[in-house]
């Protein structure tokens, strides 16, 4: 097959090439890009979603001076009443649709820089369809498991 070409070969009869090539040959594995603080890939969604939880949780910690006890004590208080409570907002507790996924991911602002993830939002557009899928079942996992 690349016995046929030299540096003097068409650009068409290369990209002919290169397609042909991909028809022949599916290369895809499967790959799970979150990883831990370690740099070890998580063997699952569900680990891969506690892991992000975990995270989050370690990078939207408070620090709170000795002054401030009494705000920390209400805001826990707070927060382990939204968790505890079933009386919540019923659409709160849904997983998120594929549709309403991809309708944030367009509505993205690729220029803004990453967040405390490290994150792009052009990471996210670049996903591919298996991808994408991935990354909404992990974040369905995060937010039903917490």
């Amino acid at each position: 097959m690349c016995s046929k070409i030299d540096s003097r070969s068409s650009d068409s009869k290369l990209w002919k090439l290169v397609k042909n090539i991909h028809k022949e040959q599916e290369q895809f594995a499967t790959c799970n890009s979150v990883r831990d603080a370690a740099g070890q890939a998580y063997p699952d969604d569900k680990s891969a979603a506690n892991g992000l939880a975990t995270h989050y949780q370690s990078s939207s910690r408070f620090n709170f001076s000795f002054m401030n006890r009494s705000i920390l004590k209400r805001a826990r208080n707070v927060i382990h009443g939204c968790r505890s409570s079933d009386f919540g907002d019923p659409m709160l507790a849904k997983p998120f649709s594929s549709q309403d996924f991809l309708l944030a991911l367009a509505l993205l602002d690729l220029k803004k820089s990453p967040g405390p993830d490290g994150l792009h939002s052009q990471m996210l557009e670049n996903l591919g369809t298996r991808g994408k899928q991935r990354l909404l079942r992990i974040i369905n996992l995060s937010w039903k498991i917490g």
